[in-house]
């Protein structure tokens, strides 16, 4: 995950806890996908195998949170369209 992704993460968890919604934190999201916290928090920060499996485990998990690389864009006041 990049240095970019990582951020994308942590800031939809903060904004979802700051809202009352679900997932909030990295342990709600190790619960729903059943994986263990300390893989988690390697998949969020990086520092996880780049493999097939990772990629899919990190799409699954911006899905769950409900961010987007478009949402992120958008958060920095990027124009996505470029």
């Amino acid at each position: 995950m990049t240095r970019e992704l990582e951020e994308l993460v942590i800031i939809g968890l903060k904004r979802n806890k700051r809202l009352g919604l679900k997932p909030s934190s990295q342990t709600e999201v190790a619960r729903h996908f059943g994986l263990s916290n300390p893989y988690v928090n390697r998949l969020i920060t990086g520092k996880a195998a780049d493999t097939k499996n990772t990629k899919k485990r990190i799409n699954e998990i911006c899905g769950y949170i409900g961010v987007t690389e478009k949402w992120y864009l958008q958060q920095k006041g990027v124009d996505a369209r470029w």
